[in-house]
């Protein structure tokens, strides 16, 4: 189980620091995730914390670690300070934190996120502007999540039912049939998602 994973990772590191092995970026990330999926994040923020060369993985584990063990301040806290370090976020780092900006309904933060997604070229990845279109919806603001949608060259149908489900969801039955409309225009194929919402 959980522990036993924890107890060979710590001897495993244990061992490796008294002989002397220096643990390169790649090595020091598997730790941070280790750590961090047996619920141990002293520990990854330790090893974070001692690397010499932190690579974008490194900085998604911890954060990753954070968010899963709960503290999501210190996630958001990371994430600003990879920022300011001028570190380089990849989609999956955006995908946490539009996900944790959803979950705590932060507003202020989703829209920041969706600042630096667009300076950094990450804004175009689909799955960040459906994630993005999901958290404005989530937080009641459907009209930013169709100017995103209405912005976006392509779509998938994750896309189409994101946007019809927000509109359902929020009482905009016009907007939802409209776009189920234009969805069946375009020619994508609407899945049982898009029956169900």
């Amino acid at each position: 189980g959980q522990l036993r994973d924890l107890r060979l990772a710590k001897y495993v590191h244990e061992y490796m620091a008294r002989a002397g092995f220096v643990v390169e970026t790649t090595g020091s990330n598997i730790l941070i995730d280790v750590y961090a999926k047996c619920g141990d994040m002293i520990a990854a923020r330790d090893v974070f914390k001692s690397m010499g060369c932190k690579d974008t993985v490194s900085w998604n584990s911890v954060i990753n670690g954070y968010i899963q063990s709960g503290d999501l301040l210190e996630a958001m806290k990371l994430f600003k300070m990879m920022m300011i370090m001028e570190e380089k976020a990849d989609h999956i780092t955006y995908l946490m934190l539009i996900s944790l900006s959803t979950r705590l309904s932060d507003l202020e933060f989703g829209r920041g996120l969706q600042s630096n997604a667009t300076k950094s070229g990450i804004y175009s990845d689909m799955s960040v502007s459906n994630a993005l279109i999901d958290m404005y919806a989530k937080c009641g603001e459907v009209g930013d999540s169709l100017k995103i949608f209405n912005g976006m060259n392509a779509r998938d149908t994750v896309t189409w039912n994101t946007v019809i489900s927000a509109c359902v969801r929020l009482g905009d039955f016009a907007t939802g049939l409209h776009v189920t409309t234009q969805m069946r225009s375009s020619g994508a194929v609407p899945d049982m998602a898009t029956f169900i919402a």
